[in-house]
């Protein structure tokens, strides 16, 4: 039953790759717009990380799916895979925006003290 679907796999994988291509490369394509715009190039490497992570999820999400359906059979890696690598990508975007905004840590607070710091003062003395 699930045999004529299992053939068209490779064209079918190979379509929504080249669609999350074209997704990926648009958005790269509107940061830099922005940036040219604003002058505020940050948003193209922030955009950049962020497909990365999401990329790099969704390989992540779609082994593990995969592995999950293995039981299942045939039917069941391919199916585990495509939701897998859904839930990876969302979840690795979502990670990396977690990431953005995190608050940097002042690494020159004691008892730290960090190269760089310069002319702070560290428990009432100058460094």
């Amino acid at each position: 039953m699930f045999d004529s679907y299992l053939r068209q796999a490779p064209k079918i994988s190979r379509a929504l790759l080249g669609g999350a291509i074209l997704v990926d490369a648009f958005r790269m394509y509107e940061a830099t717009e922005y940036a040219k715009e604003t002058g505020d190039w940050s948003e193209v490497g922030r955009e950049a990380v962020r497909i990365a992570g999401g990329w790099a999820e969704v390989i992540a999400g779609a082994k593990l799916g995969m592995m999950a359906g293995a039981p299942l059979g045939p039917v069941g890696v391919a199916v585990g895979g495509f939701i897998g690598g859904i839930v990876g990508g969302i979840l690795g975007e979502a990670a990396v925006e977690a990431l953005f905004s995190v608050q940097p840590i002042d690494l020159c607070l004691p008892p730290v003290f960090w190269i760089g710091c310069g002319n702070r003062e560290h428990w009432g003395e100058a460094y």
